[in-house]
């Protein structure tokens, strides 16, 4: 059940109201988090992650809704897709996939083939989960800067353990 709060209540002394009606005459308003379970904000970025087979995926998730997915096989080849999506309460939901190559720039050097028969659903802990196709295994995706952040905190600890701090900034 998600938390009620009542409009009377100053900010700072709402209190969740699961059995308790508010005093009569007092609309009910959603928590001040709400808004943030359907907010594409929760999942856009640039998204990266491996899966067995030497299977790097690249998810580019944009506030709008729109995104793009680009898969490389083991044998250098690439599989695109544009897509629709959207946050529903904190799950990113796949509403269209679009396996247009021809809506990527074209690059003679490189092959791009469509993707198509995608699944993508949240994970946990702020990851992704990409399968490509019904056969191929999965991709694992997290947020890039979470992936860049925490292998530059592995070099730290491996380079200078004396300087690794928490991430609150704590030794």
């Amino acid at each position: 059940m998600a938390a009620v709060f009542c409009e009377s209540l100053p900010h700072d002394l709402a209190a969740p109201v699961f059995h308790t009606p508010c005093r009569s005459g007092h609309k009910l308003q959603p928590g001040p988090y709400a808004a943030f379970r359907y907010s594409s904000r929760l999942f856009a970025g640039d998204w990266i992650g491996t899966g067995a087979d030497d299977q790097l995926c690249f998810i580019r998730l944009q506030p709008d809704g729109n995104g793009t997915v680009l898969v490389s096989s083991a044998s250098g080849d690439w599989l695109g897709a544009r897509i629709r999506w959207r946050n529903q309460r904190q799950s990113l939901v796949l509403i269209e996939v679009s396996p247009e190559v021809s809506l990527f720039p074209a690059e003679p050097a490189r092959r791009l083939m469509p993707l198509s028969g995608l699944t993508l659903r949240s994970g946990i802990n702020q990851t992704l989960q990409l399968k490509p196709g019904e056969r191929s295994p999965v991709c694992e995706l997290q947020l890039h800067n979470r992936v860049l952040s925490r292998s530059e905190q592995a070099g730290i600890l491996l380079d200078s353990p004396a300087d690794v701090r928490k991430s609150d900034g704590r030794k």
